[in-house]
């Protein structure tokens, strides 16, 4: 907990606890499969992907140190999306495909902009996600590709890692929502039976 030792101390909130420890667990992991995937894309000789990879990773590092020092996750938060966004929508363009992995990860950043960020930011980063999509389905109806060469193709081991880190998200959100769920259920009881 070097990363945020010192901020879930100082914070007195559960709920606000639990949000820090989800910023840093994505972030955290995140960055492991970023490292992961670097080697993956060094020995496939994927340089967009690679070059992709080490500016995210960068970034992430940037994030948890700016954890520590901060003790704030709410530009955190903010960053995390339009990453994942910018992600995306490159994915969506290199490999030429909306696909299975791209849709489950803007569902992930639409919830966690929800759950973060609030209802503004969810339904301005939901508009922002489904934007670039919907331009690309309408562009590739039209016969119109960005790319005249053959577009890469997602390595095995990568995206083995990202189902797993995909699922562990997912879990881990709903896990948090009912956390939070419980715990205000017990509080309204508490407070009836006063």
């Amino acid at each position: 907990e070097y990363f945020i030792g010192d901020y879930l101390q100082a914070e007195p909130d559960v709920l606000k606890q639990a949000s820090i420890r989800l910023v840093y667990n994505i972030t955290f992991l995140s960055a492991v499969s970023l490292v992961i995937f670097f080697f993956v894309y060094l020995v496939k000789g994927f340089h967009y992907q690679l070059i992709k990879d080490v500016v995210i990773l960068v970034l992430f590092i940037g994030i948890l140190f700016y954890i520590k020092k901060r003790k704030s996750i709410q530009l955190v938060c903010h960053l995390l999306v339009l990453i994942s966004w910018a992600n995306n929508n490159i994915n969506i363009y290199l490999f030429d495909d909306f696909n299975f992995f791209i849709a489950l990860l803007t569902v992930i950043n639409i919830l966690f902009a929800f759950h973060t960020l609030g209802s503004k930011a969810g339904l301005i980063y939901s508009i922002c996600h489904f934007v670039p999509i919907l331009l690309h389905a309408l562009g590739k109806y039209s016969g119109f590709t960005v790319r005249n060469d053959h577009p890469q193709e997602l390595a095995f081991v990568e995206a083995i890692v990202t189902i797993c880190l995909v699922f562990f998200i997912i879990v881990y959100l709903i896990y948090h929502y009912h956390q939070a769920f419980e715990l205000a259920k017990s509080h309204i009881r508490k407070s009836v039976e006063e």
